[in-house]
């Protein structure tokens, strides 16, 4: 289904109180890879009308090894020990969609050959990653990988970049619903920018709400799970959180409608963070990071040092020396000896034709605002990865002034 039509299908279908429509919009409309609301709730159930095919998509990676003499070169990754007995500490690195994973999870492999698994994956007898890389509870992550982490770790990407970067990636996969089409169009990611003239539909459809995604994605995060409204940053109930998970059924006006009716409303978190499954310890991330730093020499060896900082030294995870940290982050960024494409190869209209309205642009500075505020709060100055949050949010917010 591509953009337009799927937009049609929006502009028809509005929820109703009768199950079988509600089945017809999740059919049309689930534009969105491989979405499953009660999945992304319960990640260890599998849908019963999803076919398991058992096809080949292995990607090989090339990642660097030490030569000495602060040199390296590129060599096969490997999977970590299958052993179920094998010590191994996992780390989810989280990120809103379109902002930057790829470079992130490329320097942690080749600094440590270990080799990285998306949160959407085909069927396959490897299930032990050092790395995990998700865009959850976003309406394009899941949480597949159980109770396997230990720890996340965040990537930032200024908001302006990474509604963008986010439609690219969807128009380069034709808006694929499920893991196998995504694949099978694997060939196309990091290839093409969108068409402006499906830019401006995006824009018009979607921008505004995902605005208000991306800083909610934050607070999901940095809140240690906690539940809350995408467009009040109220607390919310665990119904209304799923309804937020599925913005192809309902509006912007239904979903405020129906935070506003919720009264005297507890503090509830994810269930993978705490209650029923509490997958991870702390969903705090442990250190957050910027995709603008990482790719810039001034800052990105030092930037990509956040991320090591708290792997480094755990179970089954063994790092390149320091000598040659700096050679891994050329190899990754300015010799790309990766081989694996990244948003620099697209090809298309330039970025700056991608232009939000003034009233999305006032949005965002709004948001950057709200968080850099909420976040250099007394209550959060002893918290590192808050500092870090906020001069992360005034470095975006002076970017923003100049555009």
């Amino acid at each position: 289904m591509n953009m337009i039509s799927m937009i049609s299908v929006m502009r028809k279908y509005r929820p109703k109180k009768i199950v079988s429509l509600l089945l017809l919009i999740s059919a049309l409309c689930a534009s969105f890879l491989n979405y499953n609301p009660l999945r992304q709730l319960d990640s260890n159930s599998i849908s019963s009308s999803r076919e398991i095919v058992p096809l080949d998509f292995t990607i090989k990676r090339k990642l660097v090894t030490n030569l000495g003499g602060g040199q390296c070169e590129w060599v096969d990754g490997v999977d970590v020990d299958q052993d179920p007995n094998f010590e191994l500490f996992s780390t989810a690195i989280v990120a809103f969609p379109g902002a930057g994973k790829r470079i992130a999870f490329l320097q942690l492999e080749a600094l440590t050959e270990l080799t990285t698994r998306d949160d959407f994956f085909p069927p396959s007898n490897i299930t032990r990653y050092a790395y995990f890389k998700t865009q959850y509870p976003h309406h394009e992550g899941i949480w597949s990988w159980g109770n396997k982490c230990s720890q996340s770790v965040y990537l930032l990407t200024n908001p302006r970049m990474a509604l963008i970067t986010y439609l690219f990636i969807l128009h380069e996969i034709h808006y694929a619903k499920d893991w196998k089409s995504a694949y099978s169009h694997l060939g196309r990611v990091f290839t093409i920018r969108t068409p402006i003239e499906e830019w401006e539909i995006w824009r018009h459809e979607r921008v505004n709400a995902e605005i208000h995604w991306w800083g909610w994605h934050i607070d999901f995060w940095m809140e240690g799970g906690l539940l809350r409204d995408i467009f009040t940053h109220e607390l919310t109930t665990l119904e209304h959180f799923r309804r937020l998970m599925d913005p192809s059924i309902y509006t912007e006006a239904e979903l405020r409608v129906y935070q506003s009716q919720l009264t005297d409303v507890q503090p509830v978190y994810d269930i993978h963070c705490k209650g029923k499954y509490n997958d991870i310890p702390d969903c705090r991330p442990t250190a957050i990071a910027s995709y603008e730093r990482m790719m810039d020499p001034s800052t990105g060896p030092q930037e990509v040092a956040k991320f090591t900082s708290v792997i480094e030294g755990k179970a089954g995870i063994k790092f390149v020396e320091k000598a040659v940290r700096q050679c891994a982050w050329e190899k990754v960024v300015i010799d790309r000896g990766s081989g694996r494409r990244d948003t620099r190869d697209r090809k298309g209209p330039p970025l700056r034709d991608y232009a939000f309205t003034l009233e999305q642009e006032t949005s965002m500075m709004g948001e950057l605002v709200r968080i850099r505020d909420k976040y250099r709060a007394p209550e959060w100055s002893s918290i590192p990865v808050a500092v870090d949050l906020v001069e992360y949010m005034e470095e975006y917010i002076a970017s923003l002034k100049w555009t």
